[in-house]
């Protein structure tokens, strides 16, 4: 759909893991011939994996809007400072035999789920030294997809480092808490945000703010509250169960809306049939089953045009048609059953204290189901209390016709 096309096109959802150190090492075999007692050395190559000692993340997300014919999609734009430092790496953990380790080497990868929206180059400090980063990463342990570098590593040496990450994106912007400690500061103008994954933001006033104005708030995760180790020798696996973020989520946009209007389908339909049947019974003449299925047709055609117009012109330009159009119809109709612009007038008044109800509560966004049963609830007390007098063993009517 033109949803998914825009944001293949700008950047779809983002998960940030990195960065990771990687350092090759050799395990060294021999094997003697038993006739000649010539001896073989053999070389087997592997790579042990280091995960940073502390990682901080901090950035801003700016939102847009990307327009296509008559189609709006929220994406955004991320600038993001990344810090933090290494370890010297423990090969004593793992107490291999006969290996060599091949300090000069080294080579660090950042792991981005779409590489294709990065918008910068990115110049990874590295203590003294710079390096830019380039496309892909060999036997880069958890990192599926991203940039590499070799690096200058020294043993025993700690290292820090930092880069800028100039991303975009659509949906989601998630981390994978790869620190010992990972610290993560986001700031936005978005003022609905949907915090998502398996850690949420600290709860302290100062460390998350949400507001008309947008959102700053802040991440700490621990080691320990994961599933994986610092370091490993092959895939831990878990790694992306431990991911956190934040969704640009839009609350309510034209779709949502839309579609919620769609499932009140049958409550127009059935509460229009009540008032006509009330207006029957109270008036005693008899509404034909043939005008029942032309006022249901009236109000199946308010979804075809509020879908239809609001495509070209917003929805709630294309509801105030559709339903102004459908309401002045079926009024039009009852007044010619009935004979009686009173009836048609009341019918008038229903239809829009029907359509602005459910107009409220499509725009709304946590409110909504609590507003639509309180509203239910009165509208089926007014319905008792109207019919509480009717005496039902006793109804006589008259058949109606549009003359």
């Amino acid at each position: 759909n033109v949803h998914q096309e825009i944001q293949n096109a700008w950047g779809t959802s983002q998960t940030i893991n990195g960065l990771e150190l990687t350092v090759p090492y050799s395990i060294i075999t021999t094997s003697t011939n038993s006739v000649t007692k010539e001896v073989t050395e053999y070389k087997d190559k592997r790579y042990a994996h280091f995960l940073p000692s502390k990682l901080n993340i901090k950035g801003d997300i700016n939102t847009h809007e990307v327009h296509r014919g008559i189609y709006d999609v929220t994406v955004y734009d991320s600038n993001l400072k990344i810090d933090g430092e290494f370890a010297s790496p423990d090969f004593n953990k793992w107490k291999e035999d006969n290996w060599i380790i091949h300090w000069d080497q080294a080579f660090v990868s950042l792991g981005i789920k779409n590489v294709a929206s990065i918008k910068e180059l990115i110049h990874l400090n590295w203590n003294e030294n710079e390096y830019t980063l380039q496309p892909g990463s060999e036997n880069a342990g958890i990192i599926r997809s991203g940039m590499s570098s070799p690096v200058n590593l020294v043993e025993n040496d700690l290292v820090n480092f930092s880069f800028n990450l100039f991303l975009k994106g659509s949906n989601s912007l998630q981390f994978i808490p790869l620190g010992k400690e990972t610290n993560v500061h986001l700031t936005s103008p978005w003022a609905a945000p949907k915090f998502n994954g398996k850690f949420s933001p600290l709860t302290d006033k100062d460390k998350r703010i949400i507001n008309d104005d947008g959102f700053d708030v802040q991440w700490k995760v621990l080691y320990l509250n994961r599933s994986f180790p610092q370091q490993y020798l092959s895939d831990p696996g878990g790694v992306f169960d431990s991911k956190f973020g934040v969704e640009i989520f839009e609350p309510v946009d034209e779709y949502t809306k839309t579609t919620r209007s769609a499932k009140y389908a049958m409550l127009f339909i059935v509460l229009t049939f009540i008032t006509f049947f009330f207006i029957q019974i109270i008036n005693k003449v008899s509404i034909h089953f043939f005008q029942f299925i032309i006022v249901g047709l009236a109000l199946s055609l308010f979804y075809i045009l509020l879908i239809s117009l609001s495509e070209h012109i917003g929805f709630n330009k294309a509801y105030l048609i559709a339903a102004s159009g459908i309401i002045l119809e079926i009024s039009l109709y009852v007044k010619a059953i009935f004979k009686s612009w009173r009836l048609g007038f009341l019918m008038l008044t229903l239809l829009i204290v029907l359509y602005a109800f459910i107009f409220i509560i499509i725009q709304l966004e946590s409110y909504s189901l609590l507003a639509g049963s309180v509203g239910l609830f009165i509208v089926l007390g007014a319905l008792m209390y109207l019919s509480r007098n009717i005496d039902w063993k006793n109804i006589s009517v008259k058949t109606a016709s549009v003359s």
